[in-house]
């Protein structure tokens, strides 16, 4: 008897472990995958995660979750994802999967702008921008620039849809809650580009933003087949599943400041279950734009020091680059024109970094000299520590400041 309790309790144990493994949707072909629980990490392992800008909160899931899924509030709100290699990839197929629900109150009520994503974050709109999109209204949907088709999706507010657009090379295919409702023949190519992909905003042309909540992303860069869909569908894994959040609790107030060649400037700062946060808005906490600039962060780095010198120059053949660095929100060098470090001494500056928290530099290129892009080297004199000075490069572009990002524990 207790050798037949045991052998069910392992078959069982079996079966759990089994749905356990084969949750959430396909891995073959999968370019990101966005939970949203609680945060905008990639769950793909391609490391594409997302930066929070305007109006974008945390909010219940389809399963009545807290912090299961992000909220979008039409107007500002959406979600900056710095572009990849993997992110280039979709240019022969795609899918884009998600459970959404469209909101009344926004600008664009009317016709349910459903903003999902689009590779691109600059204004103009051509054959390469965006490389891909998946942007729908109740009455169309749109691949990229030139394929928009109008169909009625029949979707009403404040109900949740899994919804899915395929492309296979020869047709486009809309699933609505595992139904094909439409599809088109239709042949192009994805033209690769470099921009950055955003999820609930579609920049090129008009300005559109999303106004609703999303859920459980994925973008793949193959068509899903129906079978393959249906497991997306049907998968509960995210019912039960971790999300960190909880009651933001504002701890108390202080006043940091950062130093920069013996100038003291003042920040004022709260601090959040323990997470230093500024207090101005989008200004101190990963800026994501200035002066028109998109600011890509490509490299974190950790220093035993809160004191540490920074050296700038040219490491490759001086081409004729002229860069302006910005430290935590202070432009530090203005229009500085690059040299090697063997032909002049380089410029450098002493900081003195914010414990605990992710001091940032940007350079913005003013222009691209005669080989582009624009490449910065910072090399990082940490005193305490026994390691050679760190070398990093920021690569920058006309209306793409390159940034890094510096990090103290004491």
């Amino acid at each position: 008897m207790i050798k037949m309790k045991t052998n069910l309790f392992l078959f069982i144990l079996l079966i759990g472990l089994n749905s356990i493994l084969n949750a959430q949707g396909p891995k073959k072909g999968l370019v990101a995958h966005y939970l949203f629980n609680g945060d905008t990490k990639d769950a793909s392992g391609n490391l594409n995660h997302g930066y929070i800008t305007g109006g974008v909160f945390s909010t219940k899931d389809r399963f009545n979750n807290e912090c299961g899924a992000m909220k979008f509030n039409g107007s500002d709100g959406y979600i900056h994802v710095p572009h990849s290699k993997s992110l280039s990839a979709p240019q022969s197929e795609y899918s884009i999967a998600l459970w959404f629900k469209a909101l009344d109150g926004s600008e664009y009520s009317d016709l349910q702008w459903m903003t999902i994503c689009c590779k691109s974050d600059l204004k103009e709109e051509n054959s390469n921008s965006p490389q891909f999109r998946l942007q729908s209204t109740r009455y169309t949907v749109s691949m990229n620039t030139e394929f928009t088709e109008k169909f009625d999706h029949q979707i009403q507010f404040d109900t949740w849809y899994h919804y899915v657009v395929t492309y296979d090379g020869s047709y486009c295919r809309v699933y609505l809650n595992n139904k094909e409702i439409v599809n088109w023949a239709y042949k192009t190519k994805f033209e690769p580009n470099e921009l950055a992909m955003e999820i609930g905003r579609d920049l090129p042309g008009n300005v559109e933003y999303f106004c609703g909540v999303m859920d459980e992303l994925y973008i793949y860069d193959k068509a899903l087949s129906p079978k393959e869909i249906s497991k997306i569908y049907k998968d509960q894994s995210e019912k039960d599943s971790p999300k960190p959040c909880g009651p933001k609790v504002i701890e108390k107030v202080r006043i940091d400041t950062v130093i920069v060649n013996n100038t003291i400037t003042r920040i004022d700062t709260v601090v959040i279950n323990n997470t230093i946060n500024a207090n101005s808005e989008d200004c101190f906490n990963h800026p994501l734009f200035v002066d028109g600039d998109t600011i890509e962060y490509q490299q974190t780095v950790e220093v035993k020091n809160p004191n540490v010198k920074l050296l700038f120059y040219d490491a490759e053949k001086e081409d004729g680059d002229i860069v302006s660095i910005n430290f935590n929100g202070a432009w530090v060098v203005e229009r500085y024109y690059l040299r090697k470090k063997l032909t002049r001494e380089p410029k450098s500056i002493n900081l003195s970094l914010i414990p605990n928290f992710e001091n940032y530099i940007f350079t913005k290129a003013w222009n691209l000299g005669s080989i582009p892009p624009n490449t910065l080297t910072v090399e990082i004199i940490d005193p305490k520590s026994n390691a050679p000075n760190r070398v990093i490069n920021i690569s920058s572009k006309i209306g793409r400041s390159g940034a890094i990002k510096l990090i103290y524990r004491p």
